[in-house]
This record gives C-alpha cells, structure tokens and sequence, in this order.
C-alpha cells in the first residue's frame, strides 16, 4: 500500500487512462476526494480494486489502492493487511521500508541502529572510517586493544598501533626455516640450508631454542605425534627422502629414529593422525602411508598415483584431503587407499589446505583467495577472502581461519584471518618477509619467515 500525493491539476490529465498505477496516480473519474470510492489500479501489470481516502480540508487527493495478492506477485506485504511494496521493499508495518538502508530497520523490522551508526548493507556500520561496530559501540580498531584491526581481536597484554597487535620473535637467524609445529610446552622448527636441523624453544619464557636433531637432509614438514606408545614430533628429510622422530618431554629429546624409508625425492607435505603418517611425494605424484610405531618400512603403502603435482595435505580418522596444485583441484583419498573424489575444481594453484569437521578450507595462490569447499564435496566452494598476496599455507580453530600471504617482495608478506563463515579479514601482521608455514594454540599464532628467518608469534 503506497501512497502518494496529487494536486487536482495532475487529474484532469490522468482522466483518459483506463487503468491507474496502484498507489501512484488519482481515482477515475478526477472529480475530488470522495473518501471510499472505488478506483482501479494496475498492480504489476494486472487490474486490482482499490479506494480513495481523503484528509479534512486538504485540495489534494491521497489514493490507496489495494492490490490483490494474485496480481501483487512481486510486491512485498506484510501480513495483517499491510502496505504493498515495490521490489527490493520490505513491508514494516504501515511503512515499506528498504532493509538495506534504513536506519530504523536495519536488515530486519524493528531493528534501529544506534546513534553514530548507519545501515548499510543491512548491517549497522559506524560512520567514522576508522571506526567498526563491536560488542554494541563503534570502537577505534586502529587503537583498541580488544578490538585490534577488527571486532574481538585482543592484543592481550599489548598495545594496538595502527591495527596491529604487537609479535614477538621467537628465534632469529634461523636457516630456511620451513616446518611448524606448537603444543602446549614448546614450538618446534626445522632448518634447511647450512643447518638442516629441527628445534624447539620453551612458549613460557626467553631460553634459547633447544637442538633436537641435527645433520639431517632438507627437513621440511614437521607434525606432533601422540599415541599410546610415542609421544613426539616427526619430520620429513626431504633430501634423504626418509621420515624421522624425536622423543619430547620434560627431558632432552632421544636420538632421532628413522620411521621410514626408501621414499623418493620430494617430500614436501606430510601430516600426523594417531599412528599413521602420511606424506606427499610431491615429484611423483604419490600420496603414502605408514604407521609409525610398526618396525621401520614394515607398513609402507602407496594410497594414490598419479596425482599430478600434489601440493600439500591434511588427514582425519577417514580421509587425506589434498591440493593438486597444476589441476587446481581439492582431492579426498580414503586413509587406507582408494580411488581419488574430486571435492572442488577451478580454485587456480592452490597450495596450503586445513581442514575441521565440516569443511576444507584451502589457499588459492594465483586467485589470491582463501576458500572454503564441502568436506564431502557436496557444495560450489565459497570464497571467504580475496585480495590476497601469494596465500601459502593454512590454519584452523572452531572460529577462524589462519594463512600466511608469502608476498611478492622482502616487505609486503603478512598474516592474516578470516571466520569460518565468511566475514571480514583481519590482518595480525604486516610488513612481513616471506612468511611460509603457520599454527594455532589458544592464544596465539604462529609463524616461520622464509626470507627474515625467524619464528614469529602474535595475539591470533
């Protein structure tokens, strides 16, 4: 129901139309207001009865026409008899009301934005352009410390400058430092190069990173391991093409022991689930698995061959999901081997993947993109984030997901977050130099840097 105002001068120049527009022009025959009379409209192109309504001692005609719902099919009303609405309306009672503008209505009836806030998009948003609408108040996110960069991001016992909470390196002067590993005790690293060793440094204080193993060959993706009969972290030396491990604890480390061997060359990815490790021959093309607690090469099986270039994988008690990086796919691999599912095509080059239990979430690098595809496959992907830097590897929590962009130069890699849902990305660090692998705890984030050859950690 709309309505709208005419002099008497417009009805003399509608008097020839058979059909008047529902709610936009004057009863017919334009012989004054004469309250209840009947008129006709054309709603949506199709006639519909209606009544003039007058106001005492006003020369203009107010007319309100009633469409019938089965010629209103694309107006919006509201039930209880209230106003018809044009396209992209929504009826609010006696008001037909924009929900993605309108300040007293804001994405649904009856909801008002506060004062300092306007409706956009049918959200509440602040005004100010460095303002964001957190925990019901626009707050500053380029200095609130609970609200750093963006809404619920706490720098916990540190201070917001410019959006960012303030990281902490952990190590420095670390040789290619490559795999990432964090549990509540220690963080745990390998280095390649002159190194090519595997560390850990204590999380509660500022002791110097602890050797755990050395004179290995290439050691790359690194995973914790908890089982009845190990408890421990296991690394892949990719230029021995082996798998090694090293007992943790309250106590030095044990010597290394070689889990696996006779592997080819290229082993860049490989993930820990109860006693099973598997791993990427990333050259070859083949996806394998072992157990790790079995006698060494005991338990050595190929899953999958012919996986193109397979970039990077996770695993649960029944899948590995992997990327393969030249045919832009997500792959899901039963864990005793099988047949490869296409979960997602078309995501161009991805390289990390995470994965929780409901969705994969993977980095498409040349689309500069973080996705999220169906853990069974059974939906398109949705883009949570675009406009990213080289996204290389992944992260994820029951909130957020975590990735680290391996940038374009020395100074412009960063790590950043984005809900699980969709939402706005938030960065937790800039100006970073090539930052690579990435991990979560409770609290914080953490992450190697390629190129400023360091451990890194921040607020998450």
């Amino acid at each position: 129901m709309t309505k709208l105002i005419f002099g008497f001068g417009a009805f003399a120049a509608l008097a020839v139309v058979g059909l008047q527009a529902c709610g936009d022009d004057a009863p017919s025959p334009p012989t004054g207001c004469v309250p209840n009379q009947p008129t006709v409209c054309d709603c949506n192109g199709k006639p519909s009865t209606g009544v003039t309504k007058c106001v005492v001692g006003d020369p203009n005609v107010y007319v309100d026409c009633d469409c019938d719902p089965s010629a209103a099919s694309s107006s919006s009303a509201s039930s209880g008899g209230g106003p018809n609405c044009l396209d992209g309306e929504t009826a609010c009672g006696q008001k037909c009301v924009d929900l993605t503008v309108d300040d007293a209505n804001c994405g649904k009836c009856g909801t008002a934005c506060p004062k300092g806030t306007a409706c956009k998009d049918g959200v509440c948003d602040c005004l100010m352009a460095v303002e964001a609408y957190c925990d019901g108040a626009c707050v500053d996110i380029y200095t609130s410390a609970e609200h750093c960069g963006g809404c619920g991001h706490a720098c916990l016992d540190g201070t917001c400058t410019g959006g960012l909470c303030p990281s902490f390196e952990l190590a420095k002067n670390q040789e290619e430092p490559y795999g990432l590993a964090v549990d509540e005790t220690y963080v745990y690293w390998t280095t390649s190069g002159v190194t090519d060793s595997v560390f850990r440094k204590k999380l509660a204080d500022a002791s110097a990173p602890e050797l755990i193993a050395n004179n290995q060959k290439r050691p790359r993706e690194l995973a914790l391991a908890t089982e009845a009969n190990f408890t421990g972290i296991v690394w892949a030396n990719n230029g021995l093409a082996d798998l090694g491990a090293a007992i943790v604890g309250a106590k030095a480390p044990a010597m290394p022991t070689t889990l696996a061997t006779s592997m080819k060359d290229g082993v860049y990815a490989m993930t820990v689930v109860g006693k099973n490790v598997y791993w990427l021959n990333r050259d070859e093309g083949e996806l394998w698995s072992a157990d790790f607690t079995a006698p060494v090469d005991t338990t050595n099986k190929k899953l999958a061959s012919l996986l193109g270039l397979p970039w990077d994988l996770v695993a649960n008690a029944a899948f590995v999901y992997l990327t393969s990086y030249e045919a832009g796919e997500v792959r899901r691999i039963p864990a005793g081997g099988g047949a490869p599912k296409v979960l997602a095509k078309g995501l161009g080059n991805p390289t990390g993947i995470a994965v929780d239990s409901k969705f994969v979430y993977v980095a498409a690098e040349n689309k500069g993109e973080i996705a999220r595809v169906a853990i069974d496959g059974s939906a398109t992907p949705t883009v949570l984030a675009t406009g990213q830097l080289k996204p290389a590897h992944l992260a994820v929590d029951d909130k957020y997901v975590y990735w680290t962009n391996y940038g374009s130069t020395d100074t412009d890699g960063s790590v950043a977050k984005v809900p699980v849902g969709g939402g706005d990305v938030v960065v937790l660090a800039a100006a970073q130099n090539k930052p690579l692998q990435i991990v979560v705890d409770a609290k914080y984030v953490y992450w190697s840097t390629v190129g400023g050859k360091t451990i890194t950690k921040a607020p998450k």
